[in-house]
Formats: structure tokens, C-alpha cells, sequence
């Protein structure tokens, strides 16, 4: 696993900031960000950002917080921005049998994708 160096301070645009840009209303995304630290995950450095959290995959993730874990299945990627976010996100977390999120092109989303983890995490770690 890469280890967090001082020269990443260096970046210009934080990735946090990357997807601050991508909320109209700013205080959306702190309501966001403070659900995601109660009832999921956030990792974030100067180099990526990353905010998900386990959710059954049979249902909207938007809704979901604090699944029972019985029936959690995926993880969900609200956020990801800079190199290794997923990666480093796929080695911190117990693995689940998805990974669901969605892809921006502009402001707007793609429909949910949801991928096999072992699947999934073989193609970020060979980059294929």
C-alpha cells in the first residue's frame, strides 16, 4: 500500500474541493459529509476523497443508513476523486460481494453500475 507523503500537500486542488464544486448549495454537501462520518466511510487526504458506506444493493442507496448488516451486500461510492481513492478504499474496508456507484459526466450522474468485488478490485489493481 502507497504511504501518504509530505509532497502531496503540494497538489493544487484538493479532491475534497473537486467535489465541493460539485454541490450548488455548499451546506448540502457538509449535510452530506456529516452523515457519511456517522454512518459510513470517509477517507480523505491530499491526494483523494472517498465517502461510502455498505448498503443493500436491492435498494436506493440514497435512503439507507445504518443497514442491518445481514442484509448488506455492496458497498456504496457516494464520492471518489484522485488517484487510488477506490483502490485504497478496497484494501481499508471489509470486502462485501458489490461495489455500486455512478460515474459523472458534467454535473449529472450515470444509472447505478454495480460490480462483482473480486471482479472490481483485480481491475483497479492491474489497472485494466
Amino acid at each position: 500500500m502507497a504511504k501518504i507523503t509530505a509532497d502531496l500537500v503540494k497538489q493544487v486542488v484538493a479532491p475534497i474541493h473537486e467535489i465541493m464544486e460539485m454541490y450548488d448549495n455548499k451546506a448540502d454537501f457538509v449535510k452530506d459529509l456529516e452523515s457519511y462520518l456517522q454512518a459510513g466511510v470517509v477517507i480523505s487526504t491530499p491526494a483523494f476523497f472517498l465517502m461510502g458506506k455498505p448498503v443493500d444493493k436491492s435498494v436506493d442507496p440514497s435512503g439507507q443508513w445504518y443497514t442491518n448488516s445481514d442484509k448488506c451486500d455492496a458497498w456504496f461510492v457516494k464520492w471518489a476523486s484522485g488517484k487510488g481513492a477506490m483502490q485504497y478504499m478496497m484494501e481499508t474496508v471489509k470486502p462485501l460481494a458489490h461495489v455500486m456507484f455512478s460515474r459523472l459526466k458534467g454535473k449529472e450522474t450515470t444509472d447505478y453500475k454495480i460490480y462483482d468485488w473480486n471482479k472490481f478490485k483485480r481491475r483497479i489493481d492491474y489497472g485494466s
